[in-house]
């Protein structure tokens, strides 16, 4: 049983081997996006057609065209900008915290704006498809990470805008950091399961920032429904 100690004292207990069996089995809590969306990562400085399409069948959004967004990223010339001024390596949780807060703050910032102000794309759809351009620096920010975090929203406030998701890859980078073994381990675990069952030609590579915000969104979902 692999444990979780975040700042605020909380612990998340992880059951390592009923993780692997569903993945083995392709069960919806850690198996079903691990085969549907974490084959399409695919590191670059233009965010594609595919990247779009991947993000929206993981978000279960059918209302949204994929070339719609696409094209609108296409018009957005800060998009592929800030994009660019991000490493392909760049790693939440392996940057000096003077390189972590300036990505975070500079281009990152830049970025998740830029998307969210797209008609059809939220903060958590932005994150989906940022993390298939970094997949080491951007977690998955959907609802399920933000109900964890909570305790950091603006007083009074619980809307996921924005200046929330900055507060929030913050924090994650915080509690990553106080993880790194662990969810490293786990890491290696899960990618060797799944890389096991997938097709030829297909690979996962999954982050440790990734297995984090799999690991919160089972938790909280378990709770939550």
């Amino acid at each position: 049983m692999a444990k979780l100690e975040f700042t605020d004292g909380r612990e998340i207990h992880v059951d390592e081997d009923k993780m692997i069996a569903e993945i083995e089995e392709g069960a919806a809590d850690y198996g079903r996006d691990i085969f549907e969306y974490d084959p399409h990562v695919n590191p670059s400085d233009e965010i594609t057609t595919a990247d779009v399409d991947a993000a929206l069948r993981i978000a279960r959004i059918r209302a949204v065209k994929p070339a719609d967004i696409r094209r609108a990223i296409k018009n957005k010339r800060a998009i592929g900008n800030a994009l660019h001024k991000i490493e392909f390596s760049a790693d939440l949780f392996s940057m000096n915290e003077g390189e972590t807060l300036e990505v975070i703050d500079g281009p990152l910032r830049e970025l998740i704006t830029s998307l969210a102000e797209i008609k059809g794309v939220d903060v958590a759809l932005a994150s989906k498809i940022l993390h298939l351009k970094r997949p080491a620096l951007v977690p998955i920010l959907d609802r399920y990470v933000f109900t964890f975090y909570s305790y950091i929203y603006h007083a009074g406030k619980k809307a996921r805008n924005v200046e929330t998701a900055v507060r929030l890859l913050k924090e994650i980078r915080d509690d990553g950091l106080n993880n790194l073994n662990v969810l490293t381990a786990l890491a290696r675990r899960v990618n060797d399961a799944a890389n096991k069952k997938l097709p030829p030609g297909q690979k996962v590579a999954l982050t440790p920032a990734r297995v984090l915000d799999r690991v919160i969104w089972r938790h909280i979902k378990k709770r939550t429904g």
